[in-house]
């Protein structure tokens, strides 16, 4: 299996007034792994990646802020794997 999604945001205002912007934005994600399914158990390998090409954004705006504190940090990119195991 495997996923790969682009979120593509733009800038958008941060005050009633219009006068603070958030910059635009491209985060890249990708997802690959191997599932195996047999009668009594199943498992899945996967491994990923987020924000794949390292933008630097908000991870959520705060409208209208007290002090211009619109912005929350977000993850640089990062990696990920796992084994998911069920069984019947």
């Amino acid at each position: 299996m495997a996923n790969l999604s682009l979120n593509n945001t733009a800038s958008i205002p941060l005050t009633d007034a219009n006068d603070a912007f958030a910059d635009s934005y491209h985060l890249l994600q990708a997802k690959i792994g191997y599932r195996h399914r047999a009668k009594h158990y199943q498992y899945e390998l996967y491994a990923g990646g987020d924000n794949l090409l390292n933008e630097v954004y908000s991870l959520g705006n705060d409208i209208n802020a007290a002090g211009k504190r619109f912005y929350n940090p977000s993850p640089a990119r990062n990696y990920y794997a796992g084994l998911l195991v069920n069984i019947h």
